[in-house]
């Protein structure tokens, strides 16, 4: 009896210990209930044109987002109402307008409305809408947004080389877009930035190249000359304007499509077409496995040729033309023999539908590239190559936007046989380059000096 009175107590003092439990648990969550408010009841759907307009928050956009949501050419021009320019009258703007970095956010607000011009206005097909657009006071508008100049901006390294890369995307849109008019401030504001931002060299091009495309002034900038100091080469947009046009070249030149070997030994069709011109001593040309015999110069090439020698004094006694068709395009590459078959000095020129042309030193990426637009129409555009230019740089094509239209981009490589005619009173490079070979000024021979020897 002792044993069984025992177990009950137990069983008895473990059942109080366990209701007491319970009952702290439900006095807890009581508690938590009660602190806990309880569920908004949810709202009727009103369905939107039953809405109220003025129930609607009133927040104007911004110039970014007007910008990056822009679906159209003219979705981009009518956000340049939003641009905040200097000149603006004081009193309709905001307390926060003059802050440095609302002032930096229009500015690259109107250096992407630039660039996403360029993007849509871009080739041959594009020509009167983009004559339309870039003739607007709301395109002068995102170019003086783009080139306003904020002194309080700051001059340490990694705030110069963001302005630098800026500078040089609107400099770029800029020679995309032109030719078009561009205003005496816009060029002001143009060459203080040249001065004022440090350039490295893969930029300074695309300032010098753009300068002349806009045709703002004879020379580029001081600043811009010296930052291309020792590179080997130079955009020259209208070298020999008007000298020959697409039809007539396709007309006259007799392309071929030959077949190339490739680094694995396969057997390939070459995609774009090409010719290779020469006077009678000129020998044959080769690369990738392929051998092309010389055939005489066309007369619109020999046109071409005649008027290069007329602005550089340099005469070509050869060319090779390629033809780009909308699928065709050529990848990062140096041209074979030059500087042993072939003088290191040539121009490339290029006339058709818009590509990219990019050239970078060998041995880096993009992230170092000289890069511009060439080509748009019959205004075309060359590259003056000299020094050991192919010992240290590599260029290339890329392919035609889908956005374009099918007209052929042909690119023509004046080169000359060691030994070529030089004219007298032709400026002479000095290479100054330390490991280009690049040519960095020029010294004006003299028609009367003597020849030596």
């Amino acid at each position: 009896m002792r044993a069984a009175s025992t177990r009950d107590a137990s069983s008895s003092s473990r059942g109080y210990h366990r209701v007491g439990l319970d009952d702290r648990r439900r006095v807890s969550t009581a508690r938590a209930a009660r602190a806990t408010p309880p569920p908004p009841p949810p709202r009727a759907f009103v369905p939107p044109a039953s809405r109220d307009a003025s129930d609607a928050p009133t927040v104007s956009p911004t110039l970014g987002a007007a910008v990056n949501d822009a679906k159209t050419v003219e979705d981009i021009l009518a956000a340049a109402a939003l641009a905040r320019l200097p000149d603006d009258d004081d009193a309709i703007a905001r307390p926060h307008d003059g802050q440095l970095i609302h002032r930096l956010k229009r500015k690259k607000a109107c250096s992407m409305a630039l660039r996403r011009l360029a993007k849509f206005l871009v080739g041959v097909r594009s020509d009167a809408r983009r004559a339309d657009a870039t003739s607007s006071p709301a395109f002068a508008r995102l170019v003086s947004g783009a080139l306003t100049l904020d002194e309080d901006e700051g001059n340490d390294a990694e705030t110069n080389a963001r302005r630098a890369a800026r500078f040089a995307e609107t400099a770029r849109a800029m020679g995309s877009l032109a030719p078009f008019d561009v205003s005496e401030s816009a060029k002001r504001d143009f060459v203080a930035s040249c001065e004022s931002i440090p350039l490295p060299p893969r930029l300074a091009s695309v300032a010098a190249w753009a300068y002349e495309r806009c045709a703002m002034g004879d020379a580029p900038p001081a600043a811009v000359t010296e930052a291309l100091r020792g590179v080997p080469f130079r955009f020259e947009p209208g070298l020999a304007r008007g000298a020959i046009d697409v039809e007539t070249l396709a007309r006259e030149v007799p392309f071929r499509t030959d077949r190339l070997t490739t680094r694995d030994g396969r057997r390939v069709d070459e995609r774009r077409k090409t010719c290779w011109m020469g006077e009678p001593h000129v020998g044959s040309y080769a690369y990738s496995g392929k051998v092309m015999l010389p055939t005489p110069m066309v007369p619109c090439v020999e046109r071409l040729r005649d008027a290069l020698f007329e602005k550089t004094g340099e005469r070509f006694d050869s060319c090779l033309i390629n033809y780009y068709d909308e699928k065709a395009a050529c990848a990062y590459h140096t041209d074979p023999g030059m500087g042993t078959h072939y003088a290191t000095d040539s121009i490339i020129v290029s006339v058709g539908e818009t590509r990219r042309f990019s050239f970078r030193p060998l041995g880096t990426t993009d992230e170092e590239a000289h890069w511009i637009r060439v080509a748009d129409g019959d205004d075309m555009q060359a590259l003056r190559m000299f020094g050991t230019v192919v010992a240290w740089f590599v260029m290339m094509y890329t392919k035609a936007s889908a956005a374009l239209s099918t007209t052929m981009l042909m690119a023509m490589a004046f080169l000359g046989a060691h030994g070529s005619l030089r004219r007298r009173d032709a400026p002479k490079p000095v290479k100054l380059g330390k490991h280009t070979g690049g040519i960095t000024r020029f010294d004006t021979i003299s028609p009367t000096r003597k020849r030596r020897g």
